[in-house]
Formats: structure tokens, C-alpha cells, sequence
């Protein structure tokens, strides 16, 4: 059920659906948007101190995507990963890093920047 696929266990990754690659030469934003659950009902944002490139800013939601799925995190986003609303106890046993909450929406489709210096990661599935 978790979004697992050509992921290496425990790592989250994006898959680039850009017709480009990532910028990876103007350190322009200082901050990165990106959703933590199916439907992006929830949302993360990362301060970004130096500032980053587009595939740095992809790196930072990456890393945060990897860490371990804790309950708190979990009971946060639970109402929008796209089986119902289903308590930690009964969670999918596959659910085990905060990427797992984003389901199949993990196709990078756009990258915007937000007028204030932030990257928003849009994806789809």
C-alpha cells in the first residue's frame, strides 16, 4: 500500500516527471513547501539557511520524507492518506517512514516558486 516504488527501503524519493532536470545552480530559495499526505490536505515547510537549489530544495523534502513514521507524526496526517481514517494500531504494516503517508503522489510535476523566496513541490500520482 505504501509508496514503495524503485525506492530504496526506508528512503523516500521523488520521481522527476519535469521534461527537465533540477536546477542545480542558483541558490535562490530559502524555504520549501511540500505536502506530507496523499491529497496535500498537510503540509511541511523547511526554512532553508544558506538557500538552496531546486534539487537541494527536492533533497531537504526527501530527507524530511525519510525519517521514521512516530505516531504523532502519523495521527497528524492519517485523515488524508487515502485509506480512511485508520488508527495508528491498525496503520498498514508497510507505513514505517513519514514518505509512506504520501501514498502514490510522489511524481514531481511542477516546481513553483511562491513570490517569498519558498519552492513548492507539486506532485501528482
Amino acid at each position: 500500500m505504501a509508496a514503495r516504488c524503485a525506492q530504496r527501503k526506508n528512503a523516500f524519493e521523488y520521481t522527476n516527471s519535469l521534461e527537465r532536470a533540477y536546477d542545480a545552480r542558483n541558490d535562490v530559495f530559502t524555504g520549501v513547501i511540500f505536502h506530507i499526505s496523499r491529497f496535500g490536505k498537510h503540509r511541511a515547510a523547511i526554512t532553508a539557511d544558506p538557500p538552496v537549489t531546486e534539487a537541494g530544495g527536492i533533497a531537504l523534502a526527501e530527507a524530511y520524507l525519510s525519517q521514521t513514521l512516530t505516531k504523532d507524526f502519523y495521527d497528524i496526517v492519517k485523515d488524508d492518506v487515502g485509506c480512511g481514517t485508520i488508527p495508528w494500531s491498525r496503520r498498514p504494516s508497510d507505513f514505517t517512514i513519514r514518505g509512506d503517508c504520501v501514498g502514490d503522489s510522489l511524481f514531481v510535476e511542477e516546481i513553483e516558486a511562491d513570490g517569498e523566496g519558498n519552492m513548492r513541490i507539486v506532485c501528482g500520482s
